[in-house]
């Protein structure tokens, strides 16, 4: 009963590592990557090379309280305020370094793979009634690794998009047009408390291996 309360709990994790890192990356990489290989569909020559770019829209006072654009809604013109897009922008107007950011993007993507790998490693170790094996605190370990490194990158593909954004300068009124992007404090932290919970772990089984010597 102990261990399906855990499994489940731990599929649980699996699900919201997928949620919440795996599955937004997956869908901002394949979205540039369609927009990169299908973009001859405008019949304006100077659009038909066209970059996705992702853009926050931050809304000054006036903007907020009284918006200016309008989407229709079956016949009916309703106030809209933009927060977040991806803009189509002529490939001559954005640096190369993009392809840098799309490269991030993989590797964060692979790095999300093997946390997923090393944490269902650990779990199938412990259903086996392995618990203070060197074998998990190696998965612990690596995971938390996994963890910084996918921080880092994040960081990487952040610092990537404000560079190319501003070098871009797209102006919209009423609107402050950024590449938003904030440190990922949490992966940071999961990776340290890994890293924290890898050594404990050890600890653990040397004390486990000098009570069995002493017996």
């Amino acid at each position: 009963m102990k261990m399906k309360s855990i499994n489940l709990l731990c599929v649980c994790i699996i699900a919201l590592m997928i949620v919440s890192t795996f599955l937004p990356t997956t869908v901002v990489l394949t979205s540039y990557l369609s927009a990169l290989g299908n973009n001859t569909g405008y019949p304006d020559a100077e659009l038909s090379n066209l970059t996705p770019v992702e853009v926050s829209f931050n809304p000054d006072h006036e903007e907020l309280y009284t918006p200016t654009n309008t989407l229709d809604f079956n016949g009916e013109k309703l106030p809209v305020i933009m927060y977040q897009g991806i803009v189509m922008v002529p490939s001559s107007r954005v640096p190369s370094s993009l392809i840098a950011d799309i490269a991030v993007l993989v590797l964060t993507l692979i790095c999300m793979i093997l946390i997923i790998i090393e944490f269902i490693r650990l779990i199938i170790n412990i259903n086996r009634g392995k618990i203070f094996e060197s074998a998990n605190i190696q998965y612990i370990w690596r995971l938390g690794i996994y963890l910084l490194i996918s921080g880092a990158l994040e960081c990487v593909s952040g610092i990537i998009r404000e560079s190319n954004f501003s070098s871009i300068g797209l102006k919209m009124n009423h609107y402050d047009l950024t590449s938003e992007w904030t440190i990922p404090w949490m992966t940071f932290m999961l990776g340290l408390l890994a890293l924290l919970l890898a050594r404990v772990w050890q600890i653990a089984k040397t004390m486990k291996e000098e009570q069995q010597l002493t017996v």
